[in-house]
């Protein structure tokens, strides 16, 4: 086919869905599929399937409803002319059972005050079906529950035929029985605000159901006539036909559509929506992750105050040992143990913060789970990554530190430091700084051979230059415990983090989700009803 033929067809196919409702159903049908899918999950698929067996369906269905002994039952045998559904005067009907009758479906069901359960096959019957025939006993006239479930149907604008089953043996008196009917149906129509035209197109008939059934089944026509079910099916057939042609045909589709879609749709949004709204979900999942921040902020502040204190304590330790130690490796040794004991001290007492401990052991087997899946399953998992996380902190405190020292240094011109390049110095981070004490013995010893005045300017610049030592370390000191600690505190809490941002931007998401989809179920309801107008 080439691309011309292929235009020809996609504009067939429009103009036979515009001149064409069935089509144009068949159409609206396929776009309400996703919301179908996504809100009404396997109930929904099973709605579908109901529409488009209608799609396909010449049959009108026509349900009997009524009490569960109104004489549903009967009036199906009758309207047969043989017995083929069950009657009695208990609940028989516990399925929807499906008769052929002049071209049409008739249903009979459970029925109104059946059990529970027999009562929802006739509620999942009544959203099917396209007509209702109403049956109601002389004895249930003024039984408020029957006459509400009438009006119920047409307050909501459903086609329904009204059979008054008797045993009246007078006309008289079947008149005045159906007379207080309608004044009773008028009485109670008017607090629910149901118009007066709405009653008016209400079809009421009455019929001696027991001598129907026996004049059909033993063709005694007089009594036919007498039991009124010639009058009753004239008026039926007559009610009938009207909803034979094309467009009324569509328009019941259309409001099965709008019954067994759109109205359990609009419902689930509607119920989304509201417990987004006043169940909170969102306002909560704001407030946590907010929660989260504000405990991280307060951790963080308590880590460099932490961090401030243990500095403060050092300081005098630093000091001596500057000042007391003339050995390289002991001087670093000793300046090592100091910067190891201060992140085993904040480390500790970070452990000691309500819920932290708990927080490390979440994100450190998170890691383990990303980072080393290979791990998963084997005991000591949370226990090795923490101690990665530690050394992988801990290897930066010396290298660091150690470097700005000797900066300093050289801008200071120390006879060992004198004339090295930042560059060099960088590399010699590692292993320059233990030599610091003996440039120091260096000074003492060239003062020794001058005057008393320049070896006391010495001593005096050996003092000052210690202090300043001191201060570096105690600061380098301080900024890497406390960037250890913040960087420790940050990922810790990450993952609850993450896990609050996600949860409140899915709710943001899902209520805007949700906004967009009942537009567009609204605007496809909209559609449906212009279809239904034709």
């Amino acid at each position: 086919m080439n691309t011309t033929e292929h235009s020809e067809t996609g504009v067939d196919e429009q103009m036979k869905q515009i001149h064409d409702p069935l089509a144009q159903a068949a159409g609206l049908l396929t776009q309400m599929r996703p919301l179908v899918d996504a809100y009404l999950a396997h109930e929904g698929s099973t709605q579908m399937k109901v529409i488009e067996q209608k799609l396909g369906e010449s049959r009108l269905q026509v349900m009997l409803l009524g009490a569960y002994n109104a004489g549903k039952s009967t009036v199906v045998n009758t309207l047969l002319g043989q017995v083929k559904a069950r009657m009695g005067d208990i609940p028989t009907t516990d399925v929807v059972d499906c008769y052929e009758w002049g071209g049409h479906l008739l249903l009979d069901t459970p029925g109104v005050n059946a059990p529970v359960e027999h009562e929802e096959v006739s509620a999942e019957a009544l959203m099917r079906a396209d007509l209702v025939l109403f049956v109601i006993r002389q004895e249930d006239q003024d039984a408020r529950d029957i006459i509400n479930r009438l009006l119920d149907l047409v307050e909501r604008e459903r086609p329904v035929f009204v059979l008054l089953n008797h045993d009246c043996a007078s006309a008289d008196q079947v008149e005045s029985l159906r007379a207080h009917l309608v004044s009773v149906l008028v009485r109670e129509a008017a607090p629910r605000g149901i118009s007066q035209q709405q009653l008016t197109s209400l079809h009421v008939l009455p019929l001696h159901g027991a001598s129907a059934l026996k004049a059909r089944l033993e063709n005694k026509r007089l009594l036919q006539a007498a039991s009124g079910y010639d009058t009753f099916v004239e008026r039926f057939n007559q009610w009938l036909v009207s909803y034979e042609t094309a467009q009324q045909r569509v328009s019941l589709l259309c409001e099965a559509v709008e019954r067994v879609l759109i109205e359990p749709l609009r419902a689930r949004l509607v119920s989304c929506q509201e417990a987004g709204a006043e169940g909170g979900a969102f306002d909560r999942a704001h407030q946590t992750l907010k929660g989260i921040q504000q405990e991280r902020a307060l951790c963080l502040n308590s880590v460099s105050a932490q961090a401030r204190l243990l500095v403060s304590g050092m300081r005098g330790r630093v000091g001596a040992a500057l000042e007391a130690t003339t050995d390289a490796d002991t001087l670093r040794q000793t300046l090592e143990a100091i910067v190891g004991e201060a992140q085993e001290r904040l480390s500790a007492w970070l452990l000691t913060q309500p819920g932290f401990e708990e927080k490390l052991r979440a994100y450190t087997a998170e890691q383990a789970r990303v980072t080393s899946p290979e791990l998963n399953g084997e005991s000591g998992v949370t226990e090795h990554r923490v101690e990665q996380v530690a050394l992988a902190l801990g290897k930066k405190v010396d290298q660091k530190m150690l470097s700005a020292v000797l900066h300093m240094g050289r801008k200071l011109k120390l006879p060992w430091l004198k004339g090295r390049w930042s560059s060099t110095l960088d590399k010699w981070a590692g292993k320059a700084m233990p030599w610091l004490q003996a440039g120091l013995a260096l000074l003492e010893v060239n003062s020794a051979l001058r005057q008393e005045r320049e070896e006391n300017a010495a001593k005096a610049q050996a003092v000052m230059l210690r202090h300043q030592w001191k201060e570096e370390i105690c600061s380098e000191l301080l900024s890497t415990l406390e960037d250890m600690g913040r960087t420790l505190v940050s990922q810790v809490f990450s993952l609850e983090l993450d896990a609050a941002t996600k949860a409140c931007d899915k709710l943001r998401a899902q209520a805007s989700q949700q906004a967009q989809d009942l537009e567009r179920l609204e605007a496809q309801a909209r559609e449906w009803q212009c279809l239904a107008i034709g």
